[in-house]
């Protein structure tokens, strides 16, 4: 491969308008080429080997380097990416960093890291096993924009990994000579400014997203002047916006961010609203619990949908044709039952959400994590406060809307990791336009799967269970238990309790005592009990004690609505070449297989699994993947209508 080969990136751009919807015809390009885009996974990665190669061979050289002198040749080769983008100078570059990462803190990254950092640094969404270092694989790509001129900001699921992430690099940014910043939830409004101008920014997916919103929904100074702040280093008017420029997004677990949690627009709002008052909420969860299913209304859980059949329109007309507000219109009354019986039946205590200091909070099922200072939109929150019977919060009018595909379509170029992407490599390419690459582990997996044990009753599943984590308990196996909801995650803590047996919980109640919970989740017997907060991103440390006894053992009492999700809890034994074990306790009743969530053929699968127990393991997999066909779907509508503004509103030149 010749040295002078391009990576073929465009120029940084200025504009932070947002982008054109892809056309129709671009759209069904992609939905055609995307299998041949998706097959390419695995030898992608290969093609980054060159890179990884090319930079150990300096290692002898520059480990003679001052450190002044190493902070002049990553400065020059900064300046070679700037003018020109090639794998040679961004290999060179790559040695640099390696050796400032060996005197920063003590190791040297390995090829599988340099690969990957050449796999983000040139726009794909690196696939590297849990385990694998991939918070200072992100150095790489990260420190390379910044001594290129560039901005780029390192995205990840939640505030205590950036938190983390940022602590762990900062060392390497500092002996560069680069800022870098950390933006979570309790950083002050008014030092945001500041902090968005760093070369490297670390944040949650989150405020990212909803700061990007509050820039366009205020009026400011111009994005020219903004760039031209960073770039010179003059002071910033605080009217112009917090995020003066989107050069690069680095992902960390990008299919979280980039298909999970993309399915629901990001709303700001503002202002109070009179629309859902108490009265009106209390009214409509009465006449809401009349109704019934089947008969008056549908429910439809896998996408949280609600509708209003014939028999019901005709209750509702009856129940209200005295009236001469607005409940009289069938519209609204129509619109607001379906609000009212998604709270009653759509959205779960324990699952969805929890009651903290008399508040309904937003449990996020993905992360397990608590999204505070958020809420449901369009009376929604107002009537489950209503259910739970708390006090009800003021309606917030609707200022902005933001979903992650346009979000992500405004950055000049994304790159990212995940341990879990080969699922949605269609739909990367499909949305985004990103492809993806396998980067192989450094050492061999020593992950061993064992046989899932499915049951056709959840009481059998459980008794089960507790009797598996006993043993493994008394001969001193560290034990991980992953749970779907909170709400589970407490029941079988109430049961290993009345065992005797002394575990851990971690879960959205607990999460102020989580890096305690982690740091001892890998002790001799210790056994934790925890929601998918301990899946993305955890790193458990293992002793040399129980390494020689077989490392963690990771057992799954739940199928998750996608099997990414899955694959990361397991991800959390056998890291970095460590021994690991990992196994399922299932059971037919569990939330993957509800009735009211399956359709005639799977209920009749279900039905044929508790007589033909080798069938039980196919049927689980059906009901997975329907889920996430309909999650799919949801996403394609999300963009499909956004398209449908942007050709309805026209006529304004642009939505923003």
């Amino acid at each position: 491969m010749s040295d002078t080969t391009s990576l073929h990136l465009p120029k940084p751009r200025i504009s932070l308008a947002r982008p054109k919807a892809p056309s129709t015809l671009d759209r069904w390009v992609r939905w055609a080429n995307a299998p041949l885009i998706a097959a390419g996974h695995s030898l992608r990665g290969k093609s980054y080997k060159w890179v990884a190669r090319r930079a150990c061979l300096l290692e002898a050289e520059l480990r003679k380097l001052s450190d002044d002198d190493l902070r002049m040749r990553a400065t020059e080769f900064g300046s070679k990416l700037r003018r020109k983008r090639n794998r040679a100078d961004f290999a060179e570059l790559s040695a640099v960093l390696r050796e400032v990462v060996r005197r920063t803190h003590g190791f040297l990254l390995n090829q599988r890291q340099i690969q990957g950092g050449a796999a983000i640094w040139s726009g794909c969404i690196a696939e590297m096993e849990t385990g694998e270092g991939k918070t200072i694989t992100a150095v790489l790509p990260a420190a390379a924009c910044a001594l290129a001129g560039e901005q780029s900001h390192v995205i990840t699921v939640n505030d205590y990994l950036a938190k983390r992430d940022h602590e762990i690099t900062l060392p390497v940014f500092q002996f560069l000579g680069l800022r870098s910043a950390l933006v979570i939830r309790e950083t002050p409004p008014d030092d945001r400014w500041d902090l968005y101008r760093a070369p490297v920014v670390y944040a949650s997916n989150t405020e990212i997203a909803f700061d990007h919103l509050r820039d366009r929904t205020e009026a400011g100074a111009s994005t020219g002047a903004a760039r031209a702040a960073i770039l010179t280093g003059s002071p910033q008017s605080r009217s112009g916006p917090r995020l003066p420029a989107l050069d690069m997004a680095i992902v960390d677990e990008a299919d979280s961010v980039l298909i999970d949690e993309a399915r629901t627009p990001l709303i700001l709002s503002g202002g109070d609203g009179a629309m859902y008052d108490e009265e009106t909420c209390v009214l409509a969860l009465e006449v809401a619990k009349g109704l019934r299913e089947r008969h008056d209304f549908r429910l439809v859980p896998e996408r949280r949908e609600v509708s209003i059949l014939p028999d019901g329109k005709d209750r509702l007309a009856a129940r209200f044709s005295a009236r001469d507000d607005r409940w009289a219109s069938q519209v609204y009354r129509e619109d607001l039952m379906r609000k009212a019986l998604s709270a009653l039946y759509l959205y779960e205590f324990g699952r969805d959400y929890l009651l903290k200091d008399g508040k309904v909070q937003i449990v996020d099922e993905n992360t397990g994590r608590v999204f505070e200072d958020r809420s449901w939109s369009m009376g929604i929150h107002q009537l489950i406060e209503v259910k739970e019977g708390t006090e009800i919060t003021p309606e917030r009018r609707v200022m902005g809307r933001l979903t992650y595909q346009s979000l992500f379509g405004r950055y000049h170029r994304v790159g990212g990791m995940t341990g879990t992407v080969v699922e949605a490599a269609r739909e990367l390419w499909q949305v985004y336009k990103l492809t993806t690459a396998r980067i192989p582990t450094n050492r061999p997996s020593q992950r061993y799967f064992m046989k899932d044990r499915i049951f056709s009753q959840d009481d059998e599943r459980l008794t089960a269970l507790l009797n598996r984590v006993s043993f493994l308990s008394d001969y001193g196996t560290p034990i991980l238990i992953g749970t779907r909801t909170v709400a589970a995650s407490e029941h079988l803590s109430s049961k290993l309790s009345e065992r005797g047996l002394d575990h851990a919980l971690l879960n959205a109640q607990t999460d102020e005592y989580e890096a305690e919970i982690i740091a001892n989740a890998g002790l001799k017997g210790h056994i934790t009990i925890a929601t998918n907060m301990a899946g993305r991103g955890t790193d458990i440390k293992l002793s040399d004690e129980v390494r020689n006894m077989g490392g963690l053992h990771v057992i799954l009492t739940e199928r998750h609505d996608s099997g990414r999700i899955d694959r990361q809890l397991q991800g959390r034994c056998a890291r970095q070449g460590d021994p690991g074990t990992c196994e399922a306790y299932l059971s037919l009743e569990d939330q993957l297989l509800a009735s009211g969530r399956l359709p005639r053929m799977l209920k009749l699968a279900k039905s044929l699994a508790k007589v033909f127990p080798l069938s039980r393991s196919g049927v689980l997999r059906m009901a997975q993947r329907r889920i996430e066909r309909a999650h799919g779907k949801a996403r394609f509508q999300l963009l499909q209508s956004e398209a449908n503004l942007d050709r309805t509103l026209a006529f304004t030149g642009v939505r923003e």
